[in-house]
């Protein structure tokens, strides 16, 4: 098992920034415990437009972190649009089968690798922050900030977020 507060399994954006991220963070739990990383878009960050957000391809990403699982993202980086950035209630969608993902895995403590836009979109439209600090979550994350957040399911979330 985990101590409090470490992760038993990690989702990672497939952006090798997140990526970098997130093996930095855990690297003194993936030799030891053997701790999975899985490389999922539905943690991308924001698709579309700014070639900062074009990921490299499944190939690449799987040849430079050997110990990320990218089996299960497509070769090509579906977000990708050359004319357009990804609409907020898309990147909203992404985030709660994200969450869905989340809750239907067996461990109890669970890391995301993943990106500010992302993550705002996930705490302010996604779930309901509650606690002592409710507003922490909905603040902006700076580069490579851990939060800790302990989701407790009141009920199952539809499958989609309502933006107004």
């Amino acid at each position: 098992g985990s101590p409090a507060g470490e992760p038993q399994f990690v989702f990672t954006s497939p952006m090798r920034r997140a990526v970098l991220t997130g093996l930095g963070a855990f690297k003194h739990k993936i030799e030891p415990e053997g701790l999975r990383f899985v490389a999922t878009d539905l943690a991308h960050e924001e698709g579309g437009l700014h070639r900062g957000d074009l990921r490299l391809s499944k190939t690449e990403l799987a040849a430079q972190f050997p110990q990320v699982d990218f089996s299960g993202i497509e070769e090509e980086d579906p977000l990708w649009s050359d004319t357009e950035r990804e609409a907020p209630a898309h990147m909203a969608e992404r985030s709660m089968k994200l969450i869905e993902l989340i809750m239907d895995r067996p461990e109890d403590t669970i890391a995301v690798a993943a990106h500010s836009s992302f993550l705002l979109t996930t705490f302010n439209i996604c779930l309901r922050a509650g606690g002592d600090d409710p507003a922490a979550l909905t603040r902006w994350f700076e580069t490579g900030e851990m939060r800790t957040v302990h989701l407790r399911v009141l009920r199952r979330p539809a499958t989609s977020c309502a933006i107004a």
